[in-house]
């Protein structure tokens, strides 16, 4: 209570910007300082919204049953979050009015999402008589507050057509279990059996609850939902329901043996499963905001697949020609995509290499068709066999090349996602650390703490530099190769962060603060594996860019040059901040 009265006291103004100039290296300071700033509060942002559907969750049930330690970890974690983001805000508000915009608005909505919390922590509070209900309906309002705040940095997560897909989608759990419970109902009014029937009516209102709970979870993620943390929570929740279906299914079944009654409710649990699932699909299919490159990739896979097939079915003649059929189709689809794809394409010379890919990748095709008819007609000739393993490796060398482009994307894609992620857990376990201090009984682990906390901080920036370049240049080699060298640089000291949480976490004395630092470094560690092998396999991909990149980067270097020496002359030179 005292951290979110402190942060909205705190939000009153914003901070005082040091003198900058107007060259070159001042204007990338600003817009650098921007990009940072708004990494930041988006990480915060979603562990707040996190910890308050993981609020909801951890107190569904029982009050005899709640984990406080854990509830307590959901507080500090949405506790220490807000008072980090209130910072990040001041110097956010202070750039954006200095560029015109407007930051007393973003002030304003930090504010608002501060009052949010303090109402939810209000209403949570174990003493608290308030219904159930108002608590779902505080925690809603984070959800909201938490949306409003993200629009007015610009950092929406994913468009907002999939945002009301997703409400909609919890809306249609919430209406099917309405009809399990009538269903449920009409079990209990038949059953004689007075303890049968009061666990039925139990069961059936368990339903309602959890169901209620996954919208009220819905509503409080939705802004945030391409952070894992967020999906997680409304796992949490989906799991609810699933297990309060079963208990209504079971108890029904306990009550009655009216085939009639039970295939009622057999068939409406049937539904919420269905609904659930259709939740869960949309969240794991679009939550990562991912470009869709299903045409390349499933037609490649056919194609490496069939050709590896046609080698392993020699003799059959029958098997090889189905197997040509498949192929022939999966290549004209692939050739189909790259076509679309060089139709769209705006850069004259990309459209031209994406045309002569497709022209080999059907003259390959061709040539394969014909050698297993060949070698399916001889099944016994030697020479014929020979031309079938040429082509299907020349097919095998035309495929890759056509769909190089998509599957360099798709890679560089995965990996802005996993450095975003790692940027985002490596920002949350900072906040965990500071939240760590007041109770870690060890200085020196304590002080190794701070220590690589400080570390990663440097290198934060240049991994969100290298995400925001990949994706405001999506074509350029030094963009991407940039991201692949900040992602590479962030995986030691990341590491270290890790290693050092692990080791302070027996030491803090505070239980709830001490989970928040053991979940947030043991999910910096998932990212950082993530992280390493989306690296990995973006290197392999783009590898051959790095002279056209060093070429570039002497380029721009020599324009900064001559921006800096005209500032020189004009007297308008200043140091940018941290500077002498």
């Amino acid at each position: 209570m005292q951290a979110v009265n402190a942060a909205q006291a705190n939000l009153d103004d914003f901070d005082a910007l040091p003198p900058l100039g107007q060259d070159a290296a001042a204007k990338a300071w600003r817009k650098n300082k921007m990009d940072e700033s708004k990494h930041e509060i988006h990480s915060q942002v979603d562990a707040i919204t996190a910890g308050t559907a993981s609020v909801v969750n951890l107190t569904a049930g029982d009050p005899a049953d709640t984990d406080y330690t854990a509830v307590g970890c959901a507080v500090t974690t949405i506790s220490s979050n807000l008072t980090e983001m209130s910072r990040g805000v001041k110097l956010l508000a202070a750039l954006m009015e200095d560029e015109g915009g407007n930051g007393r608005q973003l002030l304003h909505a930090a504010k608002n999402l501060a009052g949010a919390v303090s109402e939810l922590l209000k209403t949570a509070q174990p003493a608290s008589a308030e219904p159930r209900q108002v608590l779902l309906q505080a925690a809603g309002n984070v959800g909201q507050t938490s949306g409003e705040l993200l629009q007015q940095i610009g950092e929406c997560d994913t468009d907002p057509r999939f945002q009301d897909m997703l409400m909609q989608l919890a809306k249609a759990v919430a209406s099917a279990a309405a009809a399990l419970v009538l269903k449920a109902k009409n079990v209990a009014e038949r059953t004689d059996d007075p303890v049968q029937q009061a666990q039925v009516i139990a069961a059936a209102t368990q339903c309602a609850l959890s169901t209620s709970q996954l919208v009220a979870c819905t509503k409080v993620v939705a802004p945030t939902i391409s952070s894992p943390v967020c999906q997680q929570q409304l796992l949490e929740a989906g799991k609810q329901v699933a297990k309060s279906v079963e208990g209504c299914v079971e108890s029904s079944k306990e009550a009655t043996s009216d085939p009639e009654l039970l295939k009622a409710v057999g068939g409406a649990a049937a539904a919420v499963t269905q609904a659930l699932n259709d939740l869960l699909q949309h969240i794991k299919n679009n939550a990562s905001g991912a470009p869709p490159t299903g045409r390349y990739d499933q037609a490649t896979d056919t194609i490496l697949n069939v050709t590896e097939n046609i080698f392993s079915s020699m003799g059959d003649a029958g098997e090889m020609v189905r197997q040509a059929r498949i192929l022939a189709q999966a290549t004209s689809d692939l050739v189909g995509a790259i076509k679309a794809d060089a139709e769209q394409e705006s850069d004259l010379e990309n459209s031209r290499k994406l045309l002569s890919a497709a022209k080999l990748l059907a003259d390959a095709t061709a040539r394969m068709v014909e050698a297993a008819k060949g070698a399916a007609a001889h099944p016994d000739s030697e020479e014929q066999q020979q031309k079938l393993r040429e082509a299907a490796e020349g097919l095998r060398m035309a495929t890759n090349a056509a769909a190089q482009n998509a599957i360099k994307k798709k890679l560089v894609h995965k990996l802005e996602q996993a450095a975003k992620q790692a940027a985002a857990s490596a920002t949350q376990t900072i906040a965990a650390a500071q939240n760590a201090a007041s109770s870690n009984k060890n200085p020196a682990a304590q002080q190794q703490l701070v220590q690589s906390c400080k570390v990663v901080a440097d290198q934060i920036p240049m991994l969100v530099q290298g995400v925001r370049g990949s994706q405001s240049q999506p074509d350029s080699p030094s963009a991407q190769l940039s991201l692949i060298s900040a992602s590479q640089n962030f995986l030691q000291p990341g590491g270290k962060l890790v290693a050092s949480g692990k080791a302070a976490v027996p030491t803090v004395s505070d239980p709830a603060s001490a989970m928040q630092l053991g979940q947030c470094t043991k999910n910096l560690a998932t990212a950082l594996a993530e992280l390493r092998t989306a690296a990995q396999k973006a290197q392999e991909a783009c590898g051959p860019l790095e002279i056209d990149s060093a070429l570039n980067l002497i380029r721009s270097l020599e324009q900064d040059l001559q921006e800096a020496k005209a500032a020189a002359r004009e007297q308008k030179l200043q140091p940018l901040p941290g500077e002498t």
